[in-house]
């Protein structure tokens, strides 16, 4: 691939056999065009506007190959976000990514198919999970070239990628996951980055213990991005979804009790304080009623049409069986308890002046990294009524900024799926 500056715009020249396509952007002005010179049926679309997302919809299997189901590919209009051009079938596709992780931007020609970058082998190339706001991630975590950094939640390593593009020449990047197939895809994607990158299967919940293994004491930075990615929820094998009928699993890393053994070994009181706690569905005893009426329940599907019977049909476009899953991942994988201490453990972790950047999805995450937040940075944690302070706290952390970031409407146009995100973060004092 060649990159080719002028004139302010940016060549992107395909190389290699057959017959190939040229994209051409020419970011002049705003408003400019983007010509897509393709052979075979691609047909190119121009969105228009800034700030808007581009579409380009392949049609037939010949050619070029067609566009994955369900994708569409985005032309991000500032740093952070991502363009995923992804070519399916068989044939002489090739997959185009474009992620400006850093100012500097770059661009992968990837090929797809059998022995593609993911994996992903035949008919729908590869599929990199979207990071979530990058841009403001490496903004409020002040990455800087020759940093050290904690990913603690890496997964396929969208967000590494970007700190380690941010730190370079010399910056180094310790990620780590507790699911072993997300540790594995993130070693595929950063394996051009050698020694600079460590990854780990393990939970942030440990990063001190981690990072003293590979020789740091403190960082510069940690990231928690929290949740579950998009490959865990579209992928057969986890039994995150509803969308699939498979094992009820809902584990990350295979260890533990499964969700089947929970709903299937609870009382109905103990299941509807957690669904009520962990998923805050006011709907919690019925379908802890439910669950305990149609036990045994094995897969996905049997567990939402329990939930289903309890609690009607679709409401506001929501499944009804949402918050019900949700709770049971959220107590499968204990990760509220796992958050504080992750949270605990990056104070340690952190050196002066380091910062830890949190994404959140849900209100229960937000509230607790929000709470967090307030009594760490707090300059007096003394009863009310007293007088004068007598507690001689000394906060650990200043808050970086005094609200929560959401994603740009951008971002959440081209993935939808990063709308209730909130980032919060913090500087060690």
């Amino acid at each position: 691939v060649d990159l080719l500056a002028v004139g302010g715009g940016l060549g992107l020249l395909a190389a290699g056999g057959g017959v190939g396509s040229a994209p051409r952007h020419r970011p002049a002005s705003v408003g400019d065009g983007l010509e897509l010179l393709a052979a075979g049926d691609v047909k190119p679309h121009w969105p228009g506007a800034a700030g808007e997302g581009l579409e380009l919809m392949a049609a037939g299997n010949g050619g070029g190959g067609g566009l994955a189901d369900g994708v569409k590919p985005y032309w991000p209009t500032g740093v952070g976000e991502d363009v995923e051009l992804l070519a399916a079938g068989d044939g002489g596709g090739g997959v185009p990514r474009h992620r400006p992780a850093s100012v500097g931007e770059d661009v992968e020609l990837l090929a797809a198919g059998d022995g593609g970058d993911g994996g992903g082998g035949g008919a729908g190339g590869v599929a990199w999970h979207r990071a979530a706001m990058v841009g403001e991630c490496l903004e409020v975590l002040g990455v800087k070239p020759g940093g050290v950094y904690l990913d603690g939640t890496v997964g396929e390593g969208g967000h590494a990628r970007a700190l380690l593009d941010g730190s370079a020449p010399d910056g180094v990047v310790i990620g780590i996951d507790r699911d072993p197939r997300s540790v594995a895809a993130a070693r595929r994607r950063l394996g051009g980055y050698g020694s600079r990158v460590a990854l780990v299967h393990g939970t942030y919940a440990d990063m001190g213990r981690i990072a003293a293994a590979r020789g740091f004491e403190a960082v510069d930075g940690i990231l928690l991005d929290l949740g579950f990615s998009s490959r865990q929820v579209d992928m057969a094998g986890y039994g995150f979804s509803f969308q699939r009928d498979e094992a009820l699993d809902m584990r990350y890393d295979r260890a533990g009790a499964t969700a089947a053994q929970l709903v299937n070994s609870a009382g109905e009181r103990e299941l509807a304080d957690l669904i009520y706690r962990y998923g805050e569905e006011r709907r919690s005893r019925a379908i802890a009623r439910a669950i305990v009426n149609n036990r045994p329940i094995a897969t996905t599907g049997q567990l939402a049409q329990a939930v289903m019977r309890a609690a009607g049909g679709r409401r506001g476009g929501r499944h009804p069986a949402t918050r019900t899953f949700q709770a049971l991942r959220i107590a499968v994988n204990g990760e509220l308890e796992q958050l504080s201490g992750g949270l605990a453990a990056a104070i340690e972790l952190l050196g002066p002046g380091g910062r830890l950047a949190v994404i959140s999805y849900h209100s229960l995450e937000d509230r607790l990294v929000k709470g967090w937040v307030q009594r760490e940075s707090a300059l007096c944690v003394c009863p009310p009524g007293l007088l004068v302070c007598v507690c001689e706290r000394r906060p650990t952390v200043r808050a970086v900024r005094r609200r929560a970031a959401r994603p740009a409407a951008a971002e959440t146009a081209a993935n939808p799926r990063v709308r209730s995100a909130r980032l919060r973060a913090v500087e060690r004092v």
